[in-house]
């Protein structure tokens, strides 16, 4: 008999990974993550979803000068993520939550700052809150017994519960460099790892 497992994608904490390895993040690497924690025999890939935000859009002031910025970065990953075979992408929004000092930035003098020497910070909004929302909707519709996790935030501890509560089993992913939190281990079922 073969299992249905269902496989959750923050695609914050995947990309945070790829960059702390060095590794380019396009759509081909979060494909074969999310193919690669479907790993035993008897198991087969019903659907990953994927949690993301298109880039920020949009003019803000620049930290020193006051001139304006105008952000309209483009980016076709969350499109090509949806053009994947079993994917669905949930998106967030990003939000600007202004400026910070860039950390090359740190030993100089403040009266010598540029706007080069900020950076945006950025917030996602939605994104946990739609991953939580699919897990509890996964309790219910029972599409797929098993439902493998790919985070690291401990916001979704109270989902992880529920699941497990009603009956699924989750399971957790080690990446390379990125093993899960104590805090967040401890409301799994198992683990897993993969590479990039």
């Amino acid at each position: 008999m073969v299992t249905n497992v269902v496989v959750l994608i923050d695609g914050g904490h995947l990309r945070a990974v790829a960059r702390s390895a060095g590794k380019p993040y396009n759509a081909k690497l979060v494909d074969r993550v999310a193919r690669a924690v479907v790993n035993a025999p008897d198991e087969q890939l019903f659907r990953a979803l994927y949690y993301d935000c298109d880039p920020f859009v949009g003019t803000v002031k620049q930290p020193i000068s006051g001139t304006l910025h105008h952000f309209s970065q483009t980016s076709s990953l969350l499109s090509d993520i949806e053009q994947l075979e079993f994917f669905a992408v949930r998106r967030g929004v990003l939000k600007f939550r202004g400026w910070e000092r860039s950390e090359q930035s740190m030993g100089k003098a403040a009266n010598t700052l540029t706007d080069a020497d900020f950076e945006p910070r950025w917030e996602q909004k939605g994104v946990d809150l739609r991953l939580g929302l699919d897990m509890v909707g996964l309790t219910e519709t029972r599409v797929a017994p098993l439902i493998v996790v790919l985070t690291g935030d401990t916001d979704l501890i109270p989902a992880l519960k529920l699941c497990r509560g009603r009956g699924l089993q989750v399971a957790g992913v080690d990446l390379p460099g990125r093993r899960i939190g104590k805090e967040l281990r401890i409301h799994l079922d198992f683990y897993r790892s993969a590479t990039l």
